[in-house]
């Protein structure tokens, strides 16, 4: 450890020459450790997105759903987002269906639903919380809403 030396003169303390630079020599290094390590934090390294879709059709509706992730390897991963998309085509029927995600890749499963799921062709975030996942598999369901008839039901596969 380094002592700070001091001579006294008339016109009051001053550091000498060799503790002086042994000073600005601790502050120089102080201030690259501190840079560096705000340089770490402010600019840290974030891995690039990609999506998977995967769709069923029945009866005439055809059921998306789409999974955003951080590159390259989706079994492996960090979730972003989960988002589905219903086309009804000419059937007829309300906003009252059923999609379901189920990721076995995590402990315990981690489930998204709705029952209220919209048949407009648009998609629409069913979860958008970032979550971790490990190497299990996937499990989806949609059953469309038809009005008068039995609504059919598909499972989109990954």
């Amino acid at each position: 450890m380094h002592t700070l030396l001091t001579e006294k003169h008339d016109q009051g303390e001053r550091m000498t020459t060799t503790s002086r630079e042994s000073l600005v020599a601790r502050v120089a290094l102080g201030i690259a450790v501190g840079s560096l390590m705000v340089a770490g934090v402010a600019s840290p390294a974030h891995a690039a997105t990609t999506s998977r879709t995967a769709s069923c059709s029945i009866g005439g509706f055809t059921g998306y759903m789409r999974v955003t992730f951080d590159a390259p390897n989706f079994f492996s991963t960090t979730v972003r987002r989960v988002e589905y998309r219903i086309n009804k085509g000419t059937n007829s029927g309300g906003n009252n269906a059923d999609v379901s995600w189920l990721d076995y890749g995590v402990a315990p499963t981690l489930e998204a639903t709705t029952t209220t799921a919209i048949q407009d062709n648009a998609w629409h975030t069913l979860r958008e919380t970032d979550y971790g996942r490990g190497s299990g598999g996937i499990g989806t369901l949609m059953i469309f809403d038809k009005s008068g008839a039995s609504d059919p039901r598909c499972s989109p596969q990954f």
